[in-house]
């Protein structure tokens, strides 16, 4: 086993003992820093939160598959509000695709500019 499958074998198998910890943990922080004047617990609950954060999103990349993604796209399509609108911009696409040659006919080159500073396009 390399070890960045390892390194992700651990990552996956604390997430969830991970998620309780700061949970249970920043709710207490939190209840502190409104009950006392324990205001510097906000940096530190911050910097968690970003570490937790990178953790929640490197579990979930890894469960990530080929199905995943076809079923999230069908339920974004079929949730999706102005598909009609998004229909007609797909035909009004290809009907210009149909409309093009497929190889264009030589066309000259535009005349180049000289700028100042003698940049040209």
């Amino acid at each position: 086993m390399s070890s960045w499958s390892a390194f992700f074998a651990l990552a996956k198998r604390w997430y969830r003992p991970h998620a309780w910890t700061y949970g249970s943990l920043a709710l207490m922080g939190v209840a502190l820093m409104l009950a006392l004047p324990a205001w510097w617990l906000f940096w530190p609950l911050m910097a968690w939160t970003f570490v937790f954060a990178v953790h929640f999103l490197l579990v979930r990349s890894l469960e990530v598959s080929g199905d995943w993604v076809s079923e999230r796209v069908a339920r974004t399509a079929d949730k999706a509000y102005d598909i009609g609108h998004i229909e007609d911009i797909r035909a009004q696409h290809l009907a210009k695709m149909e409309d093009k040659p497929r190889n264009p006919p030589d066309e000259p080159d535009p005349p180049r500019v000289n700028r100042p500073g003698g940049d040209s396009p």
